[in-house]
């Protein structure tokens, strides 16, 4: 499965882990997901023109109700591995701020292009982390495609954020890990972030 429909779903995942208007708020991860889904699924269908007819406000929608509900400091603390580590305070800002910008710039039209029909959910299972919880979900497209998922979140009060999703038993995190990886490797820290800035700038 390609990256940009990855990162779709994972928006899907941040969507159904956040309180919606009407303040979802659940300590049991499956509750919350099952509750917002509908809703999710339905805004979706409503708006869709409006959001398919300007990027300014599909970026806009996603700064204001994905973001908030993303921990992107522990996406770009794993994906940059052991290079977190030696990187200094400034350079770990600096990429987590990039990355969250190449996210939105990148894959923030690919969530309209998933024809979800309806989602379900399993049972939440205890994740990699103490407090850390796994929601396994099939979502059907209206195209009759089944695709196997599971959200990872993170308690936060009474409600939760979603920091990595697994499709088809790929980790969208794990995956650009691999690729930041090679990159630094190749060409270090400092180069890899002046390519960022440039791709965030349209260069």
């Amino acid at each position: 499965m390609q990256l940009k429909k990855w990162f779709g779903l994972f928006l899907l995942g941040v969507f159904l882990s956040m309180p919606a208007a009407a303040m979802i708020n659940e300590k049991d991860p499956v509750a919350q997901v099952q509750k917002v889904s509908d809703q999710l699924v339905s805004r979706l269908e409503s708006e869709r023109k409006q959001l398919e007819a300007s990027n300014d406000r599909i970026n806009a929608l996603a700064e204001e109700l994905v973001f908030p509900y993303v921990d992107i400091g522990k996406m770009s603390r794993f994906v940059l591995g052991a290079t977190w580590r030696t990187a200094t305070p400034e350079q770990k800002d600096t990429f987590a701020q990039l990355f969250k910008r190449l996210l939105l710039n990148s894959y923030a039209r690919s969530f309209l292009k998933l024809q979800i029909d309806h989602i379900e959910f399993a049972e939440s299972r205890a994740g990699s982390g103490a407090n850390d919880r796994e929601v396994p979900a099939t979502v059907f497209e209206k195209t009759g495609n089944r695709i196997p998922v599971v959200f990872r979140l993170l308690p936060v009060g009474d409600s939760w954020k979603t920091y990595d999703v697994e499709i088809e038993g790929i980790s969208l995190l794990l995956n650009y890990r691999s690729i930041y990886s090679v990159e630094i490797e190749q060409k270090g820290l400092p180069a890899v972030l002046t390519q960022m800035k440039a791709q965030v700038n349209g260069n």
